[in-house]
């Protein structure tokens, strides 16, 4: 994914650079079985997306809802949080499923550099790439923190166990 911009001549034109997204997935089933199950809510969904009444068969009936709950570009350092503590340390444009564990502790860890930004270099560190954006502990980099913050606290505060996470960065 590109993020795109009008340039001086009031054309679009592609900006590279590293976008990043929290994903919320809730699982919804037709199925009255499990208290999880709600086939009104997946009815709703369902008409919500524009498909027939008659199909798929109700008895067998799932679906997914993911809303973008969390947007960043260019917050590296982020970015590099989330490579070392999900993915493993593979920085490859894949997609990650993310715990509400690791979520907190994303939000507790900027909430400790927030408090104290001499921890900003050994808790969330600065990630150099070629369309990472700039590398220095400044405003910018505070902003991100800020930013983070916000949108963490709304991820933990309205999401209970029956939806799942999942990170998407792309450059």
């Amino acid at each position: 994914m590109h993020s795109y911009y009008h340039n001086e001549s009031n054309e679009w034109e592609i900006v590279m650079g590293l976008d990043m997204y929290l994903f919320a997935k809730k699982y919804i089933s037709s199925n009255p079985t499990f208290s999880k199950d709600d086939p009104k809510k997946y009815n709703e969904v369902k008409e919500l997306a524009g498909v027939s009444k008659d199909f798929p068969d109700p008895d067998f009936a799932r679906a997914y809802v993911t809303l973008n709950v969390a947007y960043w570009r260019k917050a590296n350092q982020i970015h590099s949080w989330f490579v070392r503590n999900v993915q493993d340390g593979k920085d490859d444009c894949k997609t990650y499923y993310v715990s509400k564990e690791q979520i907190a502790e994303l939000l507790d860890t900027c909430k400790k550099v927030k408090a104290n930004p001499n921890l900003a270099e050994t808790l969330l560190p600065p990630a150099e790439g070629f369309f990472f954006g700039d590398t220095e502990i400044d405003e910018w980099y505070f902003q991100d923190i800020d930013n983070t913050i916000k949108q963490l606290k709304n991820c933990v505060k309205y999401f209970d166990d029956h939806w799942s996470f999942e990170y998407h960065a792309s450059w």
